[in-house]
């Protein structure tokens, strides 16, 4: 399901009503293709502030035609409906969001719009976020009026130039962040909810490994009955010579007066959600000391935050690192397995890679590891998690994917 516009800007959806790329001629603006698999790198949330929040793409009813796209739904007392607008002058989005409020009560609410920023030829081959990420210039500007701005701009000159984005609020951004780091965060490998969802406010600037940048708009309050309306614009250029600057923001009032709304038609689509994107991540429990010995056996090279243990050596040998540790790490741990190794490559010997985020397989392959894949490649656990081998456990309750476990042995 595709929305484009004349200049040739391209919106992919998945049948849940995801969105799954952004592309522009041979120029990939987001980062991957999402798959049923692989949660999506663009969304929406609503949040309720100190409280809950909820991505309002991908799990709500959606209707589109070739040049537009709406979702509605609601939520905890509020209806929405968020559409996509694509300029039909030049290569650049709206996202509008129409906010009613069904409580009894005020409350204040703020809206953070999420994408990740490629900026790289469309591949079908594997993409190496880490890659990608380090060519990837972000910044954040303030602007009077917009508030926080961010710039992208693609460092690795392309056939087309270099590729450069601009993403604002048109009421006022409050914040701004410009890497998955910030936005996911270490515990979201456990809990599967990122963390800036739950700060006030987002940290700025990063350049780190995985270009997704985040937007907040400035809270409001709705009282009872009332509505508002957020709107996020972005603009792309294929070629962006120098680097950016706040020179750059020049073009924003221009850019946010160029949009018509216009209500999609079509037949409205109820999102269909993939099993593993509804399973919850089972909450594994941590081990105690005699549950340690009981499983580990002697303790060696011991690593301890306080009274806590994070790691240990076995006589095995094996290293063990536990839960905890897990989510106190930037990149997850991750233990690459062969069988029938040699010194030298060798089409017969099997390889495998598996990470203490519930990845138990990935990346499975025979003799060269670009050419005989046989099991998708979890390029990104920090963010995705869900390619490679995964097992759902069914529990009285429902269903749930294994994810950080109590404690992760990698040996021989």
């Amino acid at each position: 399901m595709k929305v484009r516009n004349p200049l040739g800007l391209l919106f992919s959806f998945s049948e849940g009503g995801a969105l799954r790329s952004i592309d522009a001629a041979s120029i990939r603006i987001s980062m991957t293709a999402a798959s049923a698999f692989a949660r999506t790198g663009s969304n929406l949330y609503l949040r309720k502030r100190g409280g809950t929040s909820t991505p309002l793409l991908g799990s709500s009813r959606f209707r589109l035609t070739e040049s537009s796209f709406e979702a509605r739904g609601s939520w905890e007392g509020l209806d929405y409906t968020c559409s996509l607008q694509l300029s039909t002058t030049q290569l650049a989005w709206q996202w509008r969001v129409h906010v009613v409020s069904r409580l009894e009560q005020p409350v204040e609410l703020d809206l953070i719009y999420v994408q990740d920023v490629g900026l790289k030829p469309v591949s079908a081959s594997l993409v190496n976020e880490y890659y990608v990420s380090q060519y990837l210039e972000r910044r954040v500007f303030e602007h009077a009026t917009h508030g926080s701005v961010v710039c992208c701009r693609q460092n690795m000159r392309e056939a087309s130039g270099n590729a450069w984005l601009l993403l604002a609020s048109a009421n006022r951004a409050a914040s701004a962040s410009t890497d998955g780091s910030q936005f996911y965060g270490r515990t979201f490998r456990a809990t599967g909810q990122p963390e800036a969802l739950r700060a006030d406010t987002l940290p700025g600037e990063l350049n780190g490994e995985a270009s997704l940048v985040a937007l907040q708009e400035t809270p409001f309050v709705l009282a009872p009955g009332a509505a508002h309306v957020s709107t996020f614009v972005a603009s792309y250029q294929p070629d962006h010579p120098e680097a950016s600057s706040e020179a750059d923001l020049e073009q924003l009032p221009a850019l946010v007066r160029s949009f018509v709304d216009v209500a999609a038609a079509g037949v409205e689509h109820t999102p269909v959600e993939a099993r593993f994107q509804s399973a919850r991540l089972l909450q594994a429990d941590a081990l105690d000391d005699d549950e340690l010995t009981q499983y580990f056996g002697a303790q060696e090279h011991v690593e301890r935050d306080g009274s806590q243990v994070l790691s240990f050596f076995t006589e095995g040998p094996s290293h063990v690192v536990l839960g905890a540790k897990e989510t106190r790490v930037d990149r997850p741990h991750g233990h690459i397995m062969q069988a029938n190794v040699g010194y030298t490559p060798d089409e017969s010997i099997m390889s495998t890679t598996a990470f203490a985020c519930g990845v138990f397989h990935s990346h499975l392959t025979q003799g060269n590891t670009n050419f005989n894949t046989l099991l998708s490649v979890c390029t990104n656990p920090s963010a995705s998690g869900l390619e490679g081998q995964r097992i759902v456990l069914q529990l009285d309750d429902g269903e749930y994917l294994l994810a950080v476990p109590s404690a992760f042995e990698m040996g021989l």
